[in-house]
């Protein structure tokens, strides 16, 4: 049981690094908005298919209110990363929206649960050491806020994501996810329209979207199925 958490964690975790560099080079040449509607959209298709496939029940009502406030939790992070790999290196933006997505998951337990051990502290300090070190000002040794603006709301909107999702009671993984998507999509395609950053992109560039899209849905899905598994 604990080796397939691992390997599913694993592959979540690739996953998402893949993800996230695919949707940097993406939105770096088509914009932020179109990339994002599409992936989730692929996501969408793939996840009801899925959930379909697999005779799911549908969820209760709280269950999808639940889904639908962490999917736009974690599509105002999902922009706010795709942005910040669009200004900044991943090799920057990855680590710090990655460490941050975790902290908010630890302080919800924390208050719900009990302090962790010392061995998860004493992780989290390496982990916050590493952040400083490659967040700094190389003169003057502070951390460039404005640099880390962007991946500290991205790491909040996935940490929320993370938090609120995991409170879902659905013995089902997909149509939870599927209530994530419902409520991201709708929601981006209205900011890109008031926006006006409702474009289509080129032909060439759709090969690399919908990989964003597998990607992250596939992240998704390996992260639910971690879950379940320690249920």
């Amino acid at each position: 049981m604990e080796l397939s958490i691992a390997i599913f964690g694993l592959a979540a975790a690739l996953c998402w690094g893949a993800g996230d560099f695919s949707g940097g080079v993406a939105t770096k040449r088509n914009g932020v908005m179109i990339v994002a509607i599409i992936s989730q959209t692929i996501g969408l298709i793939l996840l009801t298919a899925a959930a379909i496939a697999f005779s799911e029940n549908i969820p209760s009502n709280t269950d999808l209110m639940l889904s639908a406030v962490a999917g736009l939790c974690g599509g105002a992070g999902l922009l706010a990363l795709y942005h910040a790999l669009s200004v900044e290196k991943m090799g920057f933006v990855a680590p710090v929206t990655a460490v941050w997505s975790a902290l908010v998951p630890m302080a919800f337990g924390m208050i719900t649960e009990g302090l962790p051990t010392i061995n998860q502290f004493t992780g989290f300090a390496f982990a916050f050491a590493g952040v400083w070190l490659i967040s700094r000002d190389e003169n003057s040794q502070k951390i460039e806020l404005e640099r880390i603006k962007l991946p500290l709301i991205a790491g909040t909107g996935f940490g929320l994501f993370m938090t609120l999702i995991d409170q879902v009671q659905s013995s089902g993984i997909f149509w939870p996810l599927v209530g994530v998507r419902v409520a991201t999509i709708p929601t981006f395609i209205i900011v890109a329209y008031y926006s006006k950053k409702l474009r289509i992109p080129g032909i060439k560039y759709l090969p690399l979207i919908l990989l964003v899209g597998l990607l992250d849905t596939g992240k998704c899905i390996l992260r639910a199925c971690s879950k379940d598994r320690k249920a």
